[in-house]
């Protein structure tokens, strides 16, 4: 086996759609994800479901795995032939202990690469309006960390006469002694400071003020880490070009999806968006029936079809054996779906309209009752795998939004107990009349049904629906 590859991933500043294309498919292809504490957990919704996750988050004033550690795990994984992920919180070269391990990698003789992250020195900035660099007010911006090792000192007569916009990362602890140098080394008291906690995510807060005041504005706000701290003229700049949306705040559950149109329309509103895993679908052979008896097909699941055509042309076929059959489907994806792929379905049919001589092409769990009869015809080409665990924190959402029936399952197939009674509490958002009362029967009580995705923006937002 030869020796794999670490990706030093820069994961952004939080907000799951800033991670760059490169990144996401890198987490796509690992064997070993080793994670900050600092990033967003739901990044880890991109990877494969199948990976080693190390968590080597370091907290202060706790014990936790030594950076030697995390060096020693990166090479042996690498050795080992797998693809490793290095997951770092903004960019892996800025202020993270990035181009140490590229180091020890090199060292060791180990294929490396690194891929960029929006460092939140800017991004974070810019998410509240504040631009580092703006004409009238500052030509140049420097980023600096508040945490040196203890035999480097910050020059603070240098900084304090820079001119542009500073930018201080891994600073709310130091928050008492950047404020006494700034002013001690001749920056004006009244030079305007930004606090941004949490940035480009649904927790995101800020405080705003001046250096002879910010410190009373954190404990007013209870501002804490992990948090930046901007000083200069362009911090003013936020009443003006701070953006805020209607859902703003709102961190939303969703099914994880290559389907991402309810994501994008959440996203654009302002709100947060987060997946839980739904598993993998199984490929099962079926006996195929005799095409020359002309029935009905009723299509009740997309993926099912696509493996039903998947064996035609296995077996020589292709969907000319459906001519002078008769097609319908169970709801309106299915009926899209079958047009888009040269099927006009007769109709959308409920599946108690289901008749004696029909044949149904379906998923193995989703037409268990279906197969109890003996008048019709049943051809399960595929089975779920739902998750045993759920890894989302439930406290930290909102909103759960569910897109199918069998997002649903996948959700309490996964949830402990625990969980279970954390998302009966939580207001969820069904997409379907079958998705409703597969919740309700669960026990769920705080269900709104809808069918469009303006229609599920629109509850969001408290307003009404257009039916």
């Amino acid at each position: 086996m030869g020796t794999g590859l670490v990706t030093l991933l820069g994961a952004g500043p939080g907000n799951i759609e800033l991670l760059t294309l490169l990144g996401q498919r890198r987490l796509k292809e690992a064997d070993v994800v080793v994670y900050d504490h600092l990033i967003n957990p739901d990044l880890l919704s991109y990877a494969n479901v199948n990976a080693h996750f190390i968590n080597v988050g370091k907290l202060p004033y706790q014990t936790h795995i030594s950076q030697d550690e995390i060096n020693a795990l990166l090479v042996k994984a690498a050795i080992a032939g797998k693809r490793v992920v290095r997951l770092k919180a903004g960019d892996p070269f800025v202020f993270g202990r990035g181009g140490e391990e590229a180091q020890v990698l090199r060292t060791q003789g180990i294929p490396f690469e690194i891929v960029p992250g929006l460092t939140s020195a800017i991004a974070g900035l810019e998410a509240v309006g504040i631009p580092v660099t703006h004409r009238d007010y500052a030509s140049s911006f420097h980023i600096i960390t508040a945490h040196n090792k203890k035999d480097k000192l910050l020059n603070w007569k240098n900084i304090s006469s820079m001119e542009g916009t500073l930018v201080f990362l891994m600073g709310v602890a130091e928050l008492p002694t950047i404020v006494e140098q700034l002013i001690h080394f001749g920056k004006s008291a009244e030079t305007p400071v930004a606090i941004v906690q949490w940035a480009t995510q649904w927790r995101q807060k800020m405080g705003v003020g001046t250096l002879a005041n910010i410190q009373e504005v954190v404990e007013q706000k209870k501002l804490g880490a992990p948090a930046l701290i901007a000083v200069g003229g362009v911090v003013d700049l936020t009443r003006e070009l701070n953006v805020s949306r209607t859902l703003d705040s709102r961190h939303i559950l969703l099914p994880n999806s290559r389907h991402r149109e309810m994501q994008y329309a959440l996203s654009d509103e302002g709100a947060s968006v987060d997946f839980f895993n739904v598993g993998t679908v199984e490929e099962l052979p079926v006996s195929l029936p005799d095409f020359k008896q002309k029935s009905r097909l009723v299509v009740t699941n997309v993926k099912s079809f696509t493996y039903l055509t998947d064996q035609l042309l296995k077996n020589g076929m292709d969907l000319r054996v459906f001519t002078g059959w008769e097609i319908v489907a169970t709801n309106k994806l299915v009926g899209s779906y079958l047009k888009t792929h040269g099927l006009l379905p007769k109709e959308i049919i409920s599946t108690e309209q289901i008749q004696a001589g029909d044949y149904i092409v379906g998923e193995k769990d989703a037409l268990s009752e279906s197969a109890d009869r003996q008048d019709v015809h049943v051809l399960v080409s595929c089975q779920y795998r739902f998750p045993d665990t759920l890894q989302s924190t439930l406290a930290d959402f909102s909103d759960v939004v569910l897109t199918s029936t069998r997002a649903a399952k996948a959700l309490l197939n996964g949830a402990n107990e625990e969980q279970l009674n954390t998302l009966k509490q939580m207001h969820v958002v069904a997409m379907g009349r079958s998705v409703a009362e597969l919740l309700k029967a669960a026990g769920f009580r705080n269900v709104d049904v809808r069918n469009k995705i303006l229609d599920v923006i629109s509850t969001l937002k408290g307003g009404d629906i257009n039916e």
